[in-house]
């Protein structure tokens, strides 16, 4: 069963890194490392700047929740995570602590993007939370106010 279920995690990572490479957001070099292509640091650019600028955030009423990405990436994929802190950054996250980011609203295009890696699967957590402890400074930094 655990042969069956790693085959079939590497399948799906082969094809994912295929139609990624199919449109030209990746490039694997000859030492079979894979990197984003101009055309990738491209869309991921303008992901980022949809979910900064575009008024998904703006127009929507906030819920009174959080989401949360949290991740555990290992110092072999040090790239991956640096990355990933930089991403969410720009993309308007709060961090928390070292691998606990914050946001408002709803991010499902950058989790779809951020979970794509196949070095990041079964090592990254999104979930959306309704009340965080202490969250007057999260408040503060949003902008925002929860209703009594």
């Amino acid at each position: 069963r655990r042969a069956r279920e790693r085959a079939a995690r590497r399948q799906a990572e082969q094809r994912a890194l295929s139609r990624l490479s199919e449109h030209g957001f990746v490039i694997q070099n000859r030492d079979e490392k894979l990197r984003l292509s101009a055309k990738g640091k491209t869309e991921l650019e303008h992901i980022i700047a949809k979910m900064r600028s575009e008024a998904p955030f703006r127009d929507q009423k906030w819920k009174g929740g959080w989401w949360i990405f949290a991740f555990d990436v290992p110092e072999i994929h040090r790239g991956a995570r640096d990355a990933m802190r930089l991403i969410l950054k720009r993309a308007g996250f709060l961090q928390l602590q070292q691998s606990v980011w914050v946001h408002p609203f709803e991010c499902e295009e950058l989790r779809e993007l951020l979970c794509e890696d196949p070095r990041l699967e079964g090592r990254v957590i999104y979930a959306r939370v309704d009340k965080l402890n202490n969250e007057v400074r999260l408040l503060a930094h949003f902008g925002l106010q929860r209703k009594p």
